[in-house]
């Protein structure tokens, strides 16, 4: 493998790791404020909503830099 193959490897795995850190910061942090929320009829629209653009975020992420990597490692 070239050192260019290997640094767009890299970087694509560095890319999953991020969308994996987005779904996990922005998501599963704020989930047990959420569930609280939640059982208490008190979360907003906008904040279910904010979370699962966070959620959505992370995944597009994920998805884009799997895609990468795949296609690196057909190579």
């Amino acid at each position: 493998m070239s050192a260019a193959q290997e640094a767009e490897k890299l970087s694509a795995t560095w890319f999953n790791n991020v969308g994996v850190a987005i779904v996990a910061t922005g998501f599963i942090g704020p989930g047990i404020k959420a569930r609280d929320a939640l059982v208490n009829h008190e979360a907003s629209a906008l904040y279910i909503f904010s979370m699962l653009l966070w959620l959505a975020a992370g995944w597009g992420v994920h998805l884009y830099a799997r895609d990468r990597l795949v296609r690196r490692y057909e190579e």
